[in-house]
């Protein structure tokens, strides 16, 4: 993987509290926490028998999935804090207290959103899909891991509203939804995702381990089988390098040009606001232009803004049928690969150079995903705030944000798909050096 020159620290012991509080008690039962996962499996029957039924499946499926953090061997905060907001979630739902008490909701999203991308980034350290916090980093590779986990904690609540409108409109599920509740809920999301990253930025600068090894842990270990698996193939070659298609500067270029040309024809047309856009739009193309060896993502990228403020500023939006549509789709299919080309650059993300070719994919794939649609979920709450701060008048419902968030989904997984395919014909990996003869800014520093 990359950032391999950086040096392993040995990784200190911790005691968060006494033994009789914090365990380990005994094998399978071991501190407070588990009592907690136990609590879901005792209230099956319970509920089952004092109602509402629904809600007994639902506390099974907790207790499958708050033992998720001790598979993992997670160290013992995290576990604790997975599994209490798993706790506030399944019993606010038993007892009513989402709709007994209004902020209830808002504090379990926040909570419920830091716990499960912490422990979605652990369980990516473990796929060796990102780097292990548990390595010396300097101020910049932890502002990369929490900018990833903020990435990853708001697709999973933003994945969690699209679950909701399914459940309502599928399911007839009895959910209380509509536009202000799911702009509150995507809002919480990013307090709680952008706290789980500044939470995991403290634990590795403090230099603690990132695993709790149990030797007596029935359930612990379990994919460790799996994870020897996935050492990288030190003795495979690095991968090639990237090829540059040059043709693709001029047509890119030529988009660029043509949203500052926009500027004055908005102005002309005594459209200030559209002149502002195309202003914006602008800066927006720019970084593309520094990833020079990846042009065809930066033709992309340009295309997507060209598509977006071209179609606004002609009227396309309100009189061609699915035209919006198109660009959510447009704009999040062409933002993910930028921007994971960008962090890896910036030696944010590893380029995964050596690493077997399906589990680079994998990483590729999931990083690729999550910043895309985080695009799309910010573009949301900008809306939001640009109708209630700015007077803007964007048209806005509960279905319309549903369907645009499933949108950008989509696209987001399209582009992750799209350089995929991209990469199996001209290779995007670090490479060694570049054409010019110069060092890589990708590349692993030596040693």
């Amino acid at each position: 993987m990359a950032h391999t020159a950086t040096q392993a620290r040995p990784a200190r012991a911790r005691a968060f509290g006494p033994r009789w509080l914090f365990g380990p008690w005994t094998p399978w039962l071991r501190d407070v926490t588990d009592v907690l996962r136990l609590a879901f499996l005792i209230g099956v029957p319970v509920v089952l028998v004092a109602g509402p039924r629904e809600e007994a499946l639902r506390l099974a499926l907790t207790f499958a999935v708050a033992l998720l953090p001790r598979l993992l061997e997670t160290p013992r905060p995290f576990d604790l804090a997975f599994n209490l907001a798993m706790s506030l979630q399944a019993w606010g739902n038993v007892g009513g207290a989402f709709d007994a008490w209004l902020p209830y909701h808002d504090i379990v999203h926040c909570l419920l959103t830091m716990a499960a991308a912490a422990l979605f980034y652990l369980l990516l350290v473990r796929l060796r899909l990102v780097a292990d916090i548990e390595r010396e980093r300097g101020i910049h590779e932890h502002l990369g891991m929490a900018l990833i986990v903020f990435a990853i904690g708001s697709f999973v609540g933003a994945v969690y509203e699209e679950y909701e409108w399914f459940a309502i409109n599928v399911m007839h599920a009895h959910l209380i939804e509509n536009y202000q509740h799911d702009i509150d809920d995507l809002f919480f999301n990013a307090i709680g995702a952008l706290a789980a990253g500044a939470l995991l930025v403290l634990w590795a600068r403090r230099g603690w381990t990132t695993r709790r090894a149990d030797a007596d842990d029935p359930l612990g270990g379990a994919l460790r089988g799996f994870e020897r698996k996935l050492r990288p193939d030190d003795d495979a070659p690095p991968a090639p390098v990237r090829e540059r298609p040059a043709w693709m500067r001029a047509p890119a270029d030529a988009i660029r040009l043509s949203f500052l040309a926009g500027i004055p024809a908005a102005a002309l047309g005594g459209t200030w606001e559209d002149g502002a856009r195309f202003a914006v739009t602008f800066l927006a193309s720019l970084p593309g232009r520094v990833i020079g060896s990846h042009r065809f993502f930066d033709l992309l990228w340009v295309c997507a803004l060209g598509f977006t403020a071209w179609g606004d500023f002609a009227g396309a939006f309100g009189h061609v049928p699915g035209y919006q549509d198109w660009t959510f789709f447009a704009v999040s299919l062409a933002a993910g690969p930028l921007l994971y080309l960008l962090l890896v650059d910036l030696r944010v993300l590893p380029a995964f150079e050596r690493e077997r070719r399906v589990h680079r994919n994998v990483a590729v794939f999931l990083a690729v995903m999550c910043l895309g649609y985080c695009v799309g979920i910010y573009y949301e709450l900008y809306v939001w705030v640009a109708n209630h701060a700015f007077g803007a008048h964007f048209p806005v419902s509960w279905d319309r944000l549903s369907r645009q968030l499933a949108l950008d989904w989509a696209g987001a997984i399209a582009g992750a798909v799209t350089i995929l395919g991209w990469e199996r014909h001209r290779p995007i990996a670090a490479p060694q050096e570049e054409a010019a003869g110069r060092p890589s800014r990708i590349a692993p520093p030596p040693g």
